[in-house]
Formats: C-alpha cells, structure tokens, sequence
C-alpha cells in the first residue's frame, strides 16, 4: 500500500510560482489522494495553507499543502465500465487523454529569488506512502504586477470617500498604493493609503470638493501603472460648501483670519445692538472676501455667540487662550453646522 511518487518529477517556475509534476503510469492515481510536504524558510507556524515565505537565514518551516488530481471525468467514467471486463487493458501511448494522468499543482505566495525543498507522498483508502526524495528548486526573478481593476468608489460623504478595486489577473501582489490629490490646496497626487486589502478610505476632505483617486499594485521586483484617474466629489454640507464660497476661500488662503478680523472690526457695533454687528461683519464677508450672504451669514452669527457666551474671557483679547477655549467650547460646534466646514478647516 506504500507508492513513493518520485518518478520524472521535475518543475516549471513562472513568476512567483512553482508547478509539480509527476508522471504516474499506472492507475492507482486515480484512487489516491495527494499531498505535497513543502520545507520552506518561513517565519510563521505550518499552517495547511502556504506559509509566508521569506529568504535564508530565517527558521526553515515545514508547510503542508493537500490537493487531490486532476482527473478526466469523461475517461475515468469509460474505464470504470471497461475496468469490468476482465481483458480491459490501458494502452496509454494509444490514449489521446494520456496528459488527465499528470498530477500537475501549483504553489501561490512564494517569494522571487528563493529556494525550497519539496517532498511529495501519495494517499488512499489505506493511508499514506512514504516520501518522495525530496527536491531542490528555486524561483525566477518576481515581475511588477499588472493593473488593478475595476477602480471605483463605493461611497461618499462630505469628509470622507470609500474607494475599490478588484486585484489584477495573472499576478503576485503584496500591497496596493493608493494617491489622491487636493483640488482646495492646490496638491498634487500624495498617498493616503498602503496596505493589502481592496478597499481604502480617504479621510479629512473637505465638502463639495472635487478630487481625484489612483491606485497601483506592488510586490518585490516593482509596482504597476496606475489605474485611470477616478474623479468624485464630496457632498455638499452646508451654507459655506459650494463652488462660489469654496472659490472664495480658496484664493484667499487665510480666509478664517480674515473673517475673524471682519468680526473684530465690527466689534463696536455690538454695543448698539445686535442687528448692526451682524449687518456689519455679513458684509464685510460678503464685499471684502467675496463669500455669499448665506456663508456670510453663519460667520456674523458666530460673533455673535462670541460676545453671547464668552463676554468676559473676549472682551480684552479675541485671540488669547481664554477667549479661544471658551469659543471652541461653546460656538465652533454652531458654525461648523452652519456653514458645513469641519473642525479641521476652521483651525
């Protein structure tokens, strides 16, 4: 019951993957199960799945992997019915389906320029053969792999976009870079996410914001070309997130400053009531800084909290601690639900 599988075995290496062979005349591989012992230098625990594989010096872990042959089912069903006569005998350099007897694997995950031991032994009803001898092989230098497909975003809000693909056909990758560029400050493409899963989520963005998303695939010899640009824009959230108001703010890159100085200036006209200081620094916005009356609007209404809720810690000095840790406190909370702009934005 013992059958050593060691006969012609030879190997093919493609990119990071190893193909076993073994040439079995007989029939008995019908009825056997195999399994391949791959000694392997890998850092983790044998696992029935192929260990991550790593060069010398490390450890040498013991892999094992199990997998049943590659049978043709139309030939394997006429020799059962033939196999009852007793004068069937296998011709098999008449047999067109001769190559269904070449128990044929391949071995996923290894990694470029690396040496492995590969032992095989064969299975059946009554247990398992011994060992091959074992044999010595190596894969080829690792390729860059092919483009990620199916680039696309899965869903968006205001300050965050969820993007996807599938992995590319007919390649070992390690991890995926993913860039995307800033429409509001002017950046170019900079990655926001490494890693290997499909999926990536970029963060902090700003409302009503176009911007544009690419992603490669990466494995030791180098990486892919990008995938076709992907353009989303975020939603709009507020009085402040559109194409005008957003503009705006973009030209003037310390826009919240200047707003904060229309606010002071307007100061006074708090004293003589309320409606004169939000008339004042609505349109000191809306003129100066050319934001809309409605955006305009949410900031004098800030100021407004401003004297409201921290009277005595602003009343010397807008911009001292006191005074910022009571509005932050206090009436950051209302203009950014107002306006539509994140917290991130407003500092």
């Amino acid at each position: 019951n013992d059958i050593i599988l060691n006969r012609n075995l030879g190997r093919y290496t493609t990119l990071n993957n190893i193909d076993i062979y073994d040439d079995n005349d007989d029939d008995t591989r019908r009825k056997m199960k195999f399994e391949m012992d791959i000694t392997t230098t890998a850092t983790t625990t044998p696992t029935w799945q192929i260990c991550n594989i790593s060069s010398p010096p490390h450890p040498v872990r013991r892999c094992r992997i199990s997998t049943s042959p590659v049978v043709n089912t139309k030939r394997e069903q006429n020799k059962e019915e033939e196999e009852k006569n007793s004068d069937y005998h296998d011709d098999a350099d008449n047999d067109e389906n001769h190559d269904s007897r070449i128990v044929h694997y391949t071995v996923h995950g290894l990694a470029a320029e690396s040496t492995f031991e590969v032992i095989v032994s064969a299975r059946n009803s009554k247990g398992e053969g011994l060992e091959s001898d074992s044999l010595i092989m190596s894969t080829s230098t690792s390729v860059p792999p092919n483009i990620p497909q199916g680039f696309h975003m899965d869903s968006k809000t205001g300050y965050s976009i969820d993007v996807s693909w599938s992995a590319p056909e007919d390649s070992e990758v390690n991890s995926y870079e993913a860039e995307r560029d800033d429409w509001y400050t002017d950046k170019p493409f900079a990655n926001f996410y490494t890693g290997k899963e499909t999926t990536a989520r970029a963060e902090k963005l700003l409302p009503a914001v176009p911007y544009s998303f690419r992603v490669r695939a990466c494995n030791g010899a180098g990486c892919s070309a990008y995938t076709t640009v992907l353009n989303v824009t975020t939603k709009a959230t507020g009085a402040c997130t559109n194409h005008d108001d957003l503009t705006s703010g973009k030209a003037n890159p310390n826009i919240i400053d200047s707003v904060a100085n229309c606010i002071y200036d307007c100061a006074p006209q708090y004293w003589n009531g309320e409606q004169l200081f939000v008339g004042c620094t609505q349109n000191c916005s809306h003129t100066e800084l050319k934001l809309s009356l409605d955006c305009s609007r949410c900031f004098a209404d800030f100021g407004v909290c401003i004297f409201r809720k921290c009277p005595v810690q602003c009343s010397m000095n807008y911009k001292s601690n006191s005074c910022v840790n009571c509005y932050t406190k206090k009436c950051i909370p209302r203009i950014m639900e107002c306006t539509g702009l994140p917290e991130y934005f407003l500092d």
